[in-house]
């Protein structure tokens, strides 16, 4: 049975254990977050879709943060420059005072 199902029964065999432990490694390794360093470039790199928001900060080609949400009803209304605002703001508490650039495939933003 699927565990997505209500009345599923879950098994936590060798098979889910390996997946588990394999991106377990892969995260510890590749996806180290590192603090800001001041006086460095910043790199924001923001994407909207119809039902959520994401970005990535990036400093020295090291992961800094990521964050991502889904819209609420209300934001879903609005335009896509909006949304890509919206995910800008959304990392404000890594920005706020620091100069950064912004890469996002919405050219009008």
């Amino acid at each position: 049975a699927q565990a997505s199902k209500k009345e599923a029964d879950f098994r936590w065999t060798e098979i889910e254990q390996n997946a588990y432990d394999q991106v377990k490694a892969l995260l510890e390794r590749e996806l180290m977050i590192h603090a800001l360093v001041d006086d460095e470039p910043i790199e924001v790199f923001v994407d909207a879709f119809k039902v959520a928001i994401a970005g990535v900060i990036i400093q020295n080609g090291k992961l800094i943060s990521s964050v991502s949400r889904t819209l609420t009803k209300a934001e879903r209304k609005h335009h896509i420059i909006e949304w890509e605002a919206l995910a800008i703001r959304y990392c404000k508490h890594f920005l706020h005072g620091r100069e950064f650039t912004v890469f996002t495939d919405h050219k009008p933003l």
